[in-house]
């Protein structure tokens, strides 16, 4: 119990903290599903999934039920960084402040830069097991990322793999065999 622990709620439309000594705050978000940015109790979240902290200590959230990329600060103020994602899962953020989001409806893992912009990562859109570089990269649903040195980790969880993909976006099987078991 030496930290702190930030925890989307993807049932309950919120962002909470377990503190150090157990105690559970809402941080921001209603409850209710929505999309609004504000603060506290006053924003909302249509099911959160992967959260991530960028390198000013605030927390990034994949809004999964309404397509989009929000930013949280300690404070809990809420603002929407970026949209047009179809159902966003996880999310990294890496030391520039550029975030890797992982959007299962798409197929595709995006990056939104520190402005808001989107662009294209890795991934063809096609559903599919296919390592390589941007476009000839087919994932069958991606849905966890995560950040280690320059290579982010993918949990591919419809192909049942975990992808290494390189700074420019070149994808590689990490682990897994492509099957269940």
């Amino acid at each position: 119990k030496d930290l702190n622990v930030w925890v989307s709620e993807f049932g309950g439309n919120r962002i909470r903290l377990v503190k150090k000594d157990g105690t559970v705050v809402t941080v921001a978000g209603s409850g209710e599903k929505g999309s609004a940015d504000g603060t506290g109790t006053k924003a909302q979240f249509n099911a959160p999934a992967g959260i991530a902290l960028d390198p000013s200590g605030n927390l990034v959230v994949a809004d999964s039920g309404n397509g989009a990329v929000r930013k949280v600060t300690p404070e809990g103020k809420v603002t929407t960084l970026a949209t047009k994602f179809k159902t966003p899962m996880g999310v990294a953020v890496n030391a520039a402040g550029e975030t890797f989001v992982a959007d299962i409806g798409l197929s595709r893992i995006r990056k939104v830069l520190p402005d808001g912009t989107v662009e294209p990562f890795s991934g063809s859109g096609a559903i599919g097991n296919d390592d390589g570089s941007d476009e000839s990269c087919k994932y069958y649903h991606p849905t966890g990322l995560a950040l280690v040195g320059k290579s982010i980790y993918v949990t591919d969880a419809g192909a049942n793999v975990v992808r290494r993909l390189t700074s420019t976006g070149i994808s590689s099987l990490y682990a897994g065999s492509g099957t269940e078991g």
